[in-house]
């Protein structure tokens, strides 16, 4: 059997399916949730239907899940092949899927129908799969660098990625560098930017990880965009590198914090936060 091993980055959290349900190779899809669920997300959704597309009768089943809704390896069986999907968290606190990876395995008898199958992913993502959002993280946690990661990719398609074309990840790049180039001396649709008082720790916030371990994290800042406040948080006596983005929730007198879904709106924030990260 030929087998080919490529990662991958996901870009949203959908679709959510519920674990109890995959354990047992039925594919139960919810539109909200927290605990019993994984965030399969648009690379493994596209997977899947790629799977189904090959083979109409072809089989999901939940190998393995954590406490993290991206902890998890997803099997999919058919006739002729074996495919494994892995998500692996690669940086920042939680595991949202801007923060991890997936980590495509597939072993297939025939080797024209294996590339036929990256072929299919790589035409039908609405990204560059092989496109990381933090190669310096990416490097470090799997020792994969971005020409290894491209390597992968024209390996497993049996043709140079060049050829797959330009993505939509790169018009939406394109669009926001362009939206922060004209409006950056005004930043309309920020109403604040503060610091964190960080003078004798008394901006400190405790969170727990996916692993039930306490991580201190000092809040160096809020962003207040579109009516919304969100926290700018370097883990303890650690990097500025290490920032985290998280929205801040006030509900009966009480705080708490919830990562972004929404793709385009965590790299506005990003941008804003890295800028003032730096200069403070």
């Amino acid at each position: 059997m030929h087998v080919v091993k490529v990662v991958a980055q996901p870009h949203k959290k959908q679709p959510l399916v519920k674990t109890g349900s995959l354990k047992r190779g039925v594919y139960d899809v919810r539109k909200r949730g927290t605990f019993g669920i994984i965030w399969l997300t648009d690379f493994g959704e596209l997977v899947w239907n790629t799977c189904k597309e090959v083979n109409p009768g072809a089989k999901i089943r939940l190998s393995k899940s954590g406490f993290d809704e991206m902890n998890w390896t997803v099997s999919f069986r058919m006739e002729g092949f074996k495919i494994k999907l892995t998500s692996k968290k690669y940086k920042g606190f939680l595991g949202y899927p801007r923060n991890c990876y997936l980590e495509l395995k597939v072993g297939a008898e025939n080797p024209q129908d294996l590339q036929k199958f990256f072929q299919t992913i790589a035409e039908n993502y609405a990204y560059n799969p092989w496109e990381i959002n933090n190669w310096q993280k990416m490097e470090q946690k799997t020792g994969l660098d971005q020409k290894m990661v491209a390597d992968q990719w024209t390996q497993a398609g049996g043709k140079d990625i060049s050829e797959y074309g330009e993505k939509s990840s790169v018009g939406i790049i394109a669009k926001v560098t362009a939206l922060f180039s004209n409006v950056a001396s005004k930043i309309p649709f920020i109403s604040k930017l503060k610091r964190g008082s960080k003078s004798k720790g008394e901006e400190k916030i405790v969170l727990v990880d996916d692993d039930g371990i306490e991580r201190t994290f000092e809040l160096h800042g809020t962003l207040e965009m579109r009516g919304s406040e969100y926290a700018i948080l370097l883990p303890s006596g650690g990097s500025k590198n290490e920032f985290n983005i998280l929205e801040i929730v006030k509900s009966n007198g009480n705080v708490s914090y919830e990562g972004i879904d929404d793709e385009v709106l965590f790299r506005e924030l990003s941008a804003h936060a890295e800028q003032y990260v730096s200069s403070s």
